[in-house]
């Protein structure tokens, strides 16, 4: 059993890193346009994903809820309003193509100061139809406490699952509407964020500085690296900005 969730999960860094490395050459390969993308009320954008056609969705710790920003548009649109299908903070995003969802990580921000647009206790991982918007998956992490913070999908077509409050990996199998625990290790204690390129990687939690940071400075503006959004379609970057007021 070790045996095969080393194997996947190397399968799942030569998949990080066969995508590294094609935006790396898409980007040298061709010039890129610049484009700035405004995300009005959303002075914290906590993450972002892309479709294929370069639509892009961002989440919002502060606020909840998903803007979308369609191809081409200056503009989001509150596409998933906040508290909508008993989603609270909004998390980690990612838009799965193959399954047709969105996925999203919805935390009880409480924790780090921040209320959020209703009262759902617990940490979960929503899908939603990637063209509708409409509500279809609801799993929660079953430990107490827990933050679900990033997504990746395996090449089983498995969801996996970064919990910041306990040292594990959760999985929900293609088909299934419970998660369980992939990996659980004590060398993973200490904020485990994110999918780097080569590893799992563990990581001191920083969503309670931002979020202070946002709340001490409400003018504060919200920034992106535009080469983290690098689509091969348009040849072209965009930056997404939270409020647009400078700082005072």
């Amino acid at each position: 059993m070790r045996a095969n969730k080393l194997d996947l999960f190397q399968d799942l860094s030569r998949l990080v890193i066969a995508a590294v490395v094609g935006i790396v050459a898409a980007s040298v390969a061709s010039e890129a346009r610049s484009q700035t993308v405004i995300l009005s009320g959303s002075p914290f954008p906590e993450s972002l994903a892309a479709t294929t056609d370069g639509t892009l969705f961002a989440s919002s710790l502060t606020n909840g809820g998903i803007a979308r920003v369609k191809p081409g548009a200056s503009e989001a649109e509150a596409w998933i309003k906040p508290g909508t299908f008993d989603t609270r903070s909004t998390f980690g995003v990612l838009a799965d193509e193959k399954s047709g969802l969105l996925w999203v990580c919805s935390n009880d921000a409480t924790p780090l100061g921040v209320k959020g647009p209703n009262t759902i206790e617990g940490s979960f991982v929503k899908g939603f139809d990637l063209t509708t918007g409409e509500g279809k998956i609801s799993a929660r992490l079953p430990a107490k406490p827990s933050i679900c913070n990033d997504l990746a999908v395996g090449p089983d077509g498995a969801l996996y699952v970064t919990n910041t409050l306990q040292p594990q990996i959760l999985r929900l199998k293609k088909g299934y509407s419970e998660l369980d625990v992939w990996v659980q290790d004590d060398k993973l204690k200490g904020g485990l964020m994110g999918l780097r390129s080569d590893r799992m990687a563990p990581c001191t939690s920083t969503p309670s500085k931002a979020a202070n940071s946002s709340a001490s400075n409400p003018n504060r503006e919200s920034r992106v690296p535009s080469r983290s959004l690098r689509r091969h379609a348009q040849s072209s970057f965009r930056t997404v900005l939270g409020q647009t007021r400078p700082d005072s």
